[in-house]
């Protein structure tokens, strides 16, 4: 998915969700995690800045 600014401010913004078998179980205090979701992000500025990150919020 993507997303312009509004105008005057020329950031793009792409996201797409993930998901991410973990090499084992993680117990947490509500649970069993099995595997990592979240949305894989990047951000694109005039120029050709570029920046990646992550939004992965634990479930549970």
């Amino acid at each position: 998915m993507e997303l312009t600014a509004a105008a005057g401010c020329d950031l793009r913004l792409q996201w797409r969700p993930f998901v991410q078998s973990l090499p084992q179980p993680l117990r947490t205090a509500r649970g069993l995690l099995r595997d990592k979701r979240g949305w894989l992000l990047r951000l694109e500025v005039p120029g050709g800045g570029v920046g990646w990150g992550e939004a992965a919020p634990l479930m549970g």
